[in-house]
């Protein structure tokens, strides 16, 4: 069974951190999961250009299990990178999101589901930690 405490869940050894999405991005997130569009898509947010860094410091007693890839998906709609570190004290996490328009247009649409795909992949949006013994 896992236990929601904090910033955290944990299941057994496991604790698991979920890495921030921008509000902004969040609010795309079921636009990928459209099979087509007919229509352009408008970005009430948009040109959007967000960088968020991240560190954690390990815990005593913590160890690191997985962290997120790095990471590169860039297109004329959109771009999104993600560059990933830990050296056993910390973990680091540097995020960059760019759209640089506010319109999409209905046959640029895939494209840019594939940028917003990429932010939204379960195996990008958490750092694992271990309890250890």
């Amino acid at each position: 069974t896992a236990e929601t405490s904090g910033l955290f869940r944990a299941t057994g050894d496991f604790r698991s951190f979920p890495v921030p999405v921008p509000a902004c991005v969040s609010a795309w997130r079921d636009l990928y999961r459209v099979p087509e569009r007919q229509t352009a898509i408008l970005l009430p947010v948009a040109p959007l250009s967000v960088r968020m860094d991240l560190s954690l410091d390990l815990p005593p007693g913590m160890t690191v299990e997985y962290v997120p890839g790095t990471l590169k998906a860039d297109n004329v709609t959109a771009g999104f990178s993600q560059e990933v570190s830990a050296d056993g004290k910390q973990v680091t996490l540097q995020r960059t999101t760019d759209v640089p328009k506010a319109q999409v247009p209905a046959a640029e649409c895939a494209s840019f589901k594939k940028v917003v795909a990429s932010w939204f992949t379960d195996s990008q949006n958490e750092i694992i930690l271990k309890v250890a013994k």
